[in-house]
């Protein structure tokens, strides 16, 4: 078997790059939808076993109008989305950013 050079590319004639661009609309919703059902149904399962209580009395302790309860848990939901929407949108820029500035 014939040994590849380490700077080809599967593609004959085009570069290979190993960074790839990120759309950090994306990689927004994708985390705050991640985040959303995690505050969600975390709440609704510290509501029902008692357990995590204490994490979730914290997280509302920066966000307003959020408590362990039924409504929280929609609350948290919304926070929940939005704080990490902005997260991943801002992540998803940062990595295109830097990444362009490497590869030149």
């Amino acid at each position: 078997m014939a040994k590849r050079n380490k700077n080809s590319s599967f593609f004959p004639g085009k570069s290979h790059n190993i960074y790839a661009s990120l759309d950090p609309k994306h990689m927004g919703i994708a985390a705050g939808i991640i985040a959303a059902a995690t505050i969600f149904f975390g709440t609704l399962i510290a509501l029902s076993t008692g357990m995590g209580m204490t994490a979730l009395e914290i997280w509302g302790s920066f966000h307003p109008g959020y408590s362990v309860s039924i409504f929280g848990s929609v609350v948290g939901l919304i926070y929940g989305f939005i704080c990490w929407f902005v997260a991943g949108y801002v992540f998803g820029w940062l990595y295109n950013r830097l990444g362009s500035k490497s590869k030149k």
